[in-house]
């Protein structure tokens, strides 16, 4: 019985292994964990840099986000496949959700519902992202008012969040 050439191997093995790399490259990212806003860039926070940290749990259906700001907390949950949810962040507020996931991108598109009515708001577009090889999550943040006989230019924001620990705390 002839055994086959080393070369013919080394070939065989990179023919298997290339289709997994490219698989695994374009996994889509979890971005469960807890991050510290770091740095931001825009003409949203004109008071400079807030003190923010972001817990996020993410399965495949879902993400729980949770925003804290000294003692204020705001809470929402979305699909990952593009459905809507309705949040209620704060006891006053509400919003419409929708999250999509484009290559290693998620984009969140919302709609803030103000009161006294929520039928009018602002929409805001965020487009979340691991940059310096995974060790940053960036989100890029866009929001446009439509409150009528409002006129307010549009805000937009790049943030930068480095992890906290790897896992939100569950209590």
């Amino acid at each position: 019985m002839r055994t086959p050439p080393i070369s013919f191997l080394i070939i065989l093995l990179v023919c298997i292994a290339a289709p997994q790399q490219q698989r695994s490259s374009d996994a889509t990212p979890n971005f469960s964990g807890v991050y510290e806003l770091v740095s931001v860039k825009g003409n949203m926070y004109p008071k400079g840099l807030p003190q923010r940290r972001l817990e996020v749990t993410q399965t495949d259906a879902e993400m729980h986000v949770v925003r804290i700001e000294g003692e204020k907390r705001w809470v929402r949950t979305f699909p990952l496949n593009g459905e809507e949810a309705e949040n209620s962040p704060t006891p006053s507020s509400r919003e419409r959700d929708k999250a999509l996931f484009k290559g290693d991108q998620l984009t969140v598109d919302t709609v803030h519902l103000v009161p006294p009515d929520f039928k009018s708001g602002y929409r805001e577009t965020e487009i979340w992202q691991f940059v310096d090889r995974g060790t940053h999550l960036k989100i890029d943040r866009h929001v446009e008012f439509a409150i009528p006989g409002v006129s307010v230019e549009a805000k937009k924001a790049t943030e930068l969040y480095a992890p906290v620990r790897t896992a939100p705390n569950p209590h």
